[in-house]
């Protein structure tokens, strides 16, 4: 039922994407709110997350393909403005 969704070379998926998460929320609670660096490594990591998804495409349909690219891509955007 967690890996229902992906292609089957992409059962591990689900686990990046709670790490996914976890990283865009948990992690950024070390840094001060609004700093520098807070904004810098959030900009990082959703440009890797977008470039992951991206490249693996990891969903059996395509739509829900450009459907995540199109998400992580406007994470980054909503992070970098």
């Amino acid at each position: 039922f967690l890996w229902g969704m992906y292609e089957p070379e992409a059962w591990w998926f689900e686990i990046f994407e709670c790490i996914r998460r976890l990283s865009l929320t948990g992690l950024l609670i070390f840094f001060e709110p609004g700093s520098t660096n807070q904004i810098i490594i959030a900009l990082i990591l959703s440009l890797i997350y977008c470039c992951i998804f991206f490249h693996y495409r990891p969903y059996e349909l395509d739509e829900d393909d450009d459907l995540g690219n199109i998400c992580q891509l406007a994470i980054f955007i909503t992070v970098f403005s």
